[in-house]
């Protein structure tokens, strides 16, 4: 028979955050008997909730041993073995609670987490579905189906069961990715619904860092969002992360090193992935009797490039398995100089690492082109043109400025680069772009528009796999049709390009369109890599500025292709599409001058990345190697009330 007063006591010292006092409790019953059921399940789960995953691992297998049928132990012990990435293990407990009780939705919850972790979103998929049939309209399921169905391109049902979490009356954490997926498809009217609850919603704390990742890059793009009011939601998510926290910042002595700095960076795109682009030159071409290299990899599934990557670092960790906590110790335990984000709240991010201050320098740098909120991370990596007017107001980070650029990629994928501009075959101007729909707002088309009724011969090309979903076409083409133009004068795109590489979609466009106020990035190097102007619109912030940075960093002058204003931009597109020798003259110039530029030498580039860090050592501890002590948060630590519901990981799962 099940001890209520034991589970009565254990509930309410874990409740307390009393979790040493719990576990005594269950120690001491186990003394007098090491066979106690009720006891060694109780142990196991606060080791769970304390985050002792390895701790948890030995009472619950010793009570699954005695009662195989136990469908709690079976499913804390999975999740203890999910959060210490044994996903065989894991998988298989889950499985045996399925056997059970075929709709134990925490079982099938965490089994599509699982296959979720390892991008196999169609399985994943089935078992999220499964899971919300039984706990209907739960909010981490729908958040966890609205991502899976996105991942896997079923974008017609993502967008579905956004809308679908719209209409909730309380629809929790699933307003997240649903908000996501609104700007994802350019359903601005949706986003608009969704906003002012997301804000609520952070203002009211307690939100995990993965709601964050869902909508810290759409927000950069909504057209009504002042930067104040940004710059808010930023810092609330920064005091969130601190919040979460399980212990007090780390401190420690810091001397200068009299050998090698240790530089570690810390993403999950130590793979097949865009940022691959910008970072494989840096930890290539580090200086190795000044530097040493550790890479700390968030991969959950490692590639051909992931080899690459532990071949060129002295040093590469993969910490997909860790609890943030954990990654933490192991920095600080590395006795590592210069920590460097690449991720911020980008897509698998580990930003919650640096709340914990293991390192003495901390920065944030590529990944996300904002603030991180946390007072934890010392510095944001920036260049002269980067660095806005306003990004010193909007920043709980120092500017830390490069003396050219932000990036340098070496170069892309050789590829054919057509050697007559479209127009001269079509006799009419194709304007174009391939960014990510989510940066684009209502105001961006009226721009758009009133170029395109200036040149009434023109076309516009909207290029990106998010088009294949009808619906965003519709609500982009309902805007152009309010500013009166017509359909016909806009054409999307949205499959893979016939000869397999998508840089070819650019022999189809003469100007590319830059968005605004988040402009494009990698986009921009794209275009530019195929000899296409790009017209942008310069705003007062990092993420304003991003195309506005790399057009000064080609070499040559554009400043007939940089605007800062609507007014302005509108002109210098038309003056343009007017200029067809110019439109010919950059179209050679801009890769020709490319190629040697800054943008394209990542050794010149690493050079400076390395004399910034010493920079930044020097600033924050001055450059005598005395002994410093490490600036400590002093963001007070409070503990999460994890008992009935926990986030255990990165990976979104639940316990029994």
């Amino acid at each position: 028979m099940t001890d209520l007063t034991l589970i009565a006591e254990i509930d309410t010292l874990v409740q307390a955050g009393k979790y040493e006092d719990a576990k005594l409790v269950c120690r001491n019953r186990l003394s007098s008997n090491p066979d106690d059921h009720d006891a060694l399940y109780l142990l196991g789960t606060v080791h769970l909730i304390a985050l002792e995953f390895k701790a948890g691992l030995k009472p619950l297998s010793h009570l699954l041993e005695m009662n195989p049928h136990h469908q709690n132990a079976l499913i804390n012990l999975g999740n203890c073995d999910l959060n210490l990435g044994r996903l065989d293990q894991a998988a298989s407990n889950f499985q045996k609670v399925l056997v059970l009780d075929a709709n134990n939705g925490l079982a099938l919850n965490n089994l599509g987490a699982i296959f979720s972790g390892r991008n196999e979103h169609h399985a994943a998929i089935g078992y999220y579905q499964r899971a919300l049939e039984v706990f209907q309209d739960d909010s981490e399921i729908l958040s966890n189906l609205i991502v899976s169905h996105h991942a896997a391109g079923n974008r017609k049902e993502s967008l579905r069961l956004a809308l679908h979490v719209i209409e909730m009356d309380d629809a929790g954490e699933a307003l997240f990715p649903a908000f996501n997926m609104a700007k994802q498809y350019c359903c601005w009217e949706e986003a608009d619904k969704i906003l002012p609850k997301l804000i609520q919603k952070i203002k009211n704390g307690g939100v995990s860092h993965r709601c964050f990742e869902h909508i810290n890059l759409a927000l950069l793009s909504c057209e009504g969002l002042s930067h104040e009011g940004l710059f808010e939601i930023l810092k609330k998510s920064g005091e969130t992360i601190d919040s979460l926290r399980e212990c007090a910042p780390f401190q420690k002595k810091v001397f200068r090193p009299l050998k090698r700095w240790r530089v570690a960076y810390l993403s999950p795109d130590f793979r097949n992935h865009v940022v691959n682009t910008f970072i494989r030159g840096l930890i290539k071409y580090h200086d190795r009797e000044q530097f040493e290299v550790i890479c700390y990899a968030n991969v959950k599934t490692e590639d051909e490039v992931t080899a690459e990557y532990r071949k060129a670092a002295d040093v590469f960790e993969n910490v997909s398995g860790l609890t943030d906590r954990q990654v933490a110790e192991k920095i600080y335990n590395d006795d590592i100089d210069f920590l460097i984000d690449l991720t911020g709240f980008a897509e698998n991010g580990r930003l919650s690492v640096l709340s914990y201050r293991p390192a003495p320098v901390q920065m944030m740098y590529l990944g996300y082109p904002y603030t991180s909120g946390l007072q934890s991370v010392d510095y944001f990596i920036t260049d002269s043109f980067l660095d806005g007017s306003k990004n010193a107001d909007f920043f709980t980070e120092r500017q830390l400025r490069l003396p050219e650029s932000f990036v340098s990629f070496g170069q892309l994928k050789n590829q054919d680069m057509a050697s007559e501009i479209p127009s001269i075959r079509n006799n009419f101007i194709t304007f174009g772009t391939l960014i990510n729909p989510y940066k684009l707002n209502r105001e961006v088309i009226r721009v758009w528009t009133e170029i395109l009724k200036r040149l009434q011969e023109s076309q516009l090309v909207l290029n990106h796999p998010n088009y294949s979903l009808e619906a965003a076409r519709s609500n982009i083409l309902l805007v152009f049709k309010k500013q009166g133009l017509g359909s016909d004068r806009v054409k999307f795109q949205w499959e893979k390009h016939p000869e397999g590489n998508f840089l070819q979609y650019y022999n189809e466009i003469d100007i590319v369109l830059d968005a605004f106020p988040a402009t494009g990035g990698t986009t921009t190097i794209d275009a530019i890599w195929m000899g296409k102007p790009v017209i942008t619109l310069v705003g007062e912030v990092s993420h304003e500025r991003l195309s506005y940075s790399i057009l000064n960093n080609v070499g040559i002058n554009l400043d007939d292709l940089i605007a800062f204003n609507q007014a302005d931009y509108v002109e210098k597109t038309v003056s343009l599409a007017k200029n067809r020798e110019r439109i010919i003259s950059l179209h050679h110039c801009i890769p020709a001058s490319l190629k040697s530029s800054i943008l394209c030498d990542p050794v010149r580039f690493t050079g400076q990345m390395e004399a910034t860090y010493i920079e930044a050592w020097n600033r924050k501890f001055g450059e005598s190697p005395e002994e410093k002590e490490a600036i400590v948060s002093d963001v007070s630590v409070q503990i999460l009330n994890q008992f009935k519901d926990t986030h255990l990981s990165t990976v979104e799962n639940k316990h029994g």
